[in-house]
């Protein structure tokens, strides 16, 4: 019966598990993206423009990263809440894994703040929001490495 319980649709609850963690990781990485392409865009303009295919390619590449960013934080937070419930269910929770979503919950909330309450993309809010995204990265690169997967 145990097993049965840890087993869904064929797939063991530790590969499910480390699904949800790659997925966190996946949709962080979209959210992130909309940085880079912001920065490429106001440093390599000149390029950019200078290729029309590319550029509206780019361009397309860009409005979605855009203007989906909220929805990739949100995806990120659910595929966390998945693989928070499945590993401590299933598995173990780890510190480290606590750590990083501690600082993924306190990036939604601040990136909720600048979407809904501030609006304005100045500000403290907003480097503070760009600078979470950093120690974010640190964090999941030490969760990864700790957890030993």
């Amino acid at each position: 019966m145990e097993e049965m319980l840890n087993v869904l649709g064929g797939l063991h609850m530790e590969e499910l598990g480390k699904l949800f963690g790659a997925l966190t990781i996946f949709f962080f990485g979209l959210t992130i993206l909309n940085y880079i392409v912001k920065f490429v865009n106001r440093k390599f303009a000149k390029e950019i423009a200078m290729n029309p295919e590319f550029k509206k390619i780019w361009m397309m590449f860009m409005r979605i990263l855009v203007k989906y960013h909220k929805y990739f934080g949100f995806a990120t937070l659910a595929s966390l809440l998945i693989h928070f419930l499945i590993q401590s269910n299933f598995r173990w929770v780890s510190a480290s894994g606590l750590i990083a979503a501690a600082v993924l919950l306190s990036q939604l909330l601040l990136g909720m703040y600048g979407a809904y309450i501030n609006k304005k993309r100045k500000g403290l809010w907003f480097v503070t929001h760009r600078m979470i995204s950093v120690a974010l990265i640190v964090t999941i690169l030490l969760h990864v490495a700790l957890s030993g997967d």
